[in-house]
């Protein structure tokens, strides 16, 4: 039962790199926009946030 638990624990892990993978593509491209930067937007701010935030949960998680 144990080797099931871990291997759903890896399985979350993995789609959430994934995850944090496409909203960095999605921040990078909306930075790249010169009408307004996405780092002085309240949105770009939140998922900055989100993203570094999950990066975290992702170490804490991973063994």
């Amino acid at each position: 039962m144990n080797w099931i638990t871990r291997w759903l624990d890896e399985r979350r892990v993995k789609n959430l790199k994934q995850r944090i993978s496409r909203m960095k593509i999605k921040a990078e491209a909306a930075e790249a926009v010169p009408l307004m930067p996405m780092v002085e937007t309240i949105s770009g701010r939140i998922l900055r946030e989100r993203i570094v935030l999950l990066e975290k949960a992702v170490e804490k998680i991973k063994p």
